[in-house]
């Protein structure tokens, strides 16, 4: 249908034929009335008249990518998505679009009518002509007379043809500085233990691999890795917003991705970790995984069937992140970049770009904290009273290990503590405890609360350096004493 080519049966084979190829004339006289008019004409979708087809398809000139185009139309039409596993260029590919929208509107109007059993042979895929109007046989029911049902056609379709401009030879590319992102992040499932920060270099054109070089100064800079091949990375263009951690969202965000772009999968391989990218916030990178990717412009996907907040960036999913934030797909293509436990916290200047010193380089002053190893924040914070004290309970969360299928709690990684925090009132209050419980005191709600108020309460869990993780937080109302 995108060439204009149509596929009928005839006599057990199907035949294939330029759409309008062999136009028979009907004169309306040989039509007959059967239980109705001699032709019945009616219109189909009238509250809408303009359609716009977005085609996707193979893009030669794009090294046999996705590609996309939107016919010719006004903003208001309605959008029908297409998809033609051809291989075209742009070109071609937008003469196709233009064709099909045309063929869309016309097939709003449809004709019923019937004629003589007289030998006259038309076949669905055939193009006849009535009163000056050319209709496409869509189905034929054989009786003692023969009905139809047909659909305005276009007429004869000619070949799809865009002339190629000439073009000279292709100039050698110039190195171009990388585009590149330095992610210090949540940990990868089966990597806790791996703290390095995660580098993604792009550049177009690729001329090489990309080293990531760092120091204290210029003079002491040395080699922290090296990628081999573009990365997957981009931003977003809508906003994603708060939600919650552990639960599919059936919300959309539209992203632009430069290089191979992300893809569908089935929610067995996001489960098990497929599809997973990062998203840069104010509150640092969250974690998130997607079900499908649908592209629908140049380098722009609409991901669904999200999962927010993953392991552990639960705080900043809260922080929510605006359209232009940095994101990123794990592909395989970024890498590990080597950073010291002793160098964590320090102000390293960062060089990256190739080997070649004609090209360009990234340069950045920025530190590595080892996010991924902080404690998760804990769930199911909850309070109740038991007289005037109120008692608060919460489980703890495994940073790794957290998932087993054998019964039991999963193991510390380091001896059990936490931090309550209290906030709200006169003071903030905050005290360790070994345990996932504690009581607050009516005596120190009194000098916190002296006029009662909403209580803002917080707990995290420690680290192995004392620091606190991520913090799970509710509120509640002291009454006044």
């Amino acid at each position: 249908m995108a060439f204009g080519i149509v596929a009928t049966e005839r006599e057990g084979k199907i035949v294939f034929r330029m759409r309008g190829a062999n136009i028979v004339e009907v004169e309306a006289g040989r039509l007959i009335d059967d239980d109705g008019p001699a032709l019945t004409i009616v219109r189909a979708g009238l509250e809408s008249s303009d359609i716009r087809v977005r085609l996707r398809f193979v893009d030669a000139e794009s090294d046999h990518g996705p590609g996309v185009v939107i016919s010719a139309g006004p903003a208001s039409a309605e959008i029908v998505d297409l998809q033609a596993a051809i291989e075209m260029d742009r070109g071609q590919a937008q003469k196709c679009a233009d064709m099909l929208a045309q063929q869309l509107v016309l097939q709003h109007e449809q004709a019923r009518f019937a004629m003589s059993a007289d030998g006259m042979v038309i076949e669905a895929g055939d193009v006849i002509t009535i009163d000056d109007t050319d209709w496409e046989i869509v189905e034929v029911s054989q009786g003692v007379t023969v009905a139809f049902e047909a659909v305005r056609s276009g007429g004869v379709a000619s070949p799809v043809l865009h002339s190629a401009e000439p073009v000279a030879d292709p100039p050698v590319p110039s190195p171009v500085e990388p585009d590149v992102v330095i992610v210090d992040a949540a940990p990868l499932p089966g990597e806790e233990d791996d703290l390095r920060p995660l580098g993604f270099a792009f550049a177009d054109p690729w001329m090489g691999p990309v080293t990531f070089a760092a120091g204290a100064d210029p003079t002491s800079s040395r080699e922290r890795g090296r990628v081999e091949r573009p990365c997957s990375m981009g931003r977003l263009v809508s906003g994603l917003y708060p939600h919650v951690s552990g639960r599919w969202q059936e919300a959309s965000v539209w992203v632009q991705a430069s290089g191979s772009g992300p893809s569908s999968r089935d929610e067995s391989a996001v489960l098990n970790g497929a599809n997973t990218a990062f998203v840069e916030t104010d509150a640092g990178w969250e974690a998130l995984q997607f079900l499908q990717a649908e592209l629908v412009d140049v380098e722009t996907y609409r991901l669904t069937g999200l999962l927010r907040g993953q392991q552990g960036s639960d705080d900043a999913m809260a922080a929510g992140a605006a359209p232009g934030s940095r994101i990123v797909f794990l592909t395989g293509a970024e890498q590990r970049l080597d950073v010291a436990d002793w160098e964590r916290g320090l102000v390293l200047d960062w060089r990256v770009g190739r080997d070649s010193p004609e090209a360009g380089a990234w340069r950045s002053e920025k530190s590595v904290e080892a996010r991924g190893g902080r404690a998760w924040s804990p769930c199911h914070l909850t309070g109740t009273w038991d007289g005037d004290d109120l008692s608060l309970g919460w489980i703890r969360r495994a940073r790794k290990g957290g998932d087993p299928w054998m019964p039991g709690e999963p193991a510390h990684e380091w001896p059990e503590a936490y931090r309550i925090r209290i906030s709200g009132g006169v003071s903030v209050r905050e005290w360790n405890v070994g345990e996932p419980s504690t009581t607050y005191l009516a005596i120190h709600q009194a000098t916190d609360f002296p006029a009662g108020g909403t209580a803002f309460l917080e707990v995290a869990q420690l680290g192995g350096d004392g620091q606190p993780g991520g913090w799970a937080g509710t509120e509640l109302t002291i009454p006044v004493p």
